[in-house]
């Protein structure tokens, strides 16, 4: 199965989305590096407060929702 997706670059509509699809796997790049980043602090970050943590899990928790009630 084949996808091909046309974009009329002279129309400011299309250049936007097209710059969006282009940057799409630096997009997912940088949300795996956030989540990376949220579970190595709540797991290995010893300098955290318990407030801190409770802090970082309810962003993670947060996260987790909202890229399943997108689909990802």
């Amino acid at each position: 199965m084949k996808a091909t997706l046309i974009f009329d670059l002279s129309k400011e509509e299309d250049k936007e989305s097209y710059d969006l699809m282009m940057s799409a796997t630096k997009y997912s790049s940088l949300c795996e590096e956030f989540e990376n980043y949220l579970r190595t602090n709540i797991k290995y970050n010893e300098e955290l407060t318990a407030k801190e943590k409770e802090f970082y899990n309810m962003i993670c928790d947060r996260w987790y929702e909202m890229k399943q009630e997108n689909g990802l």
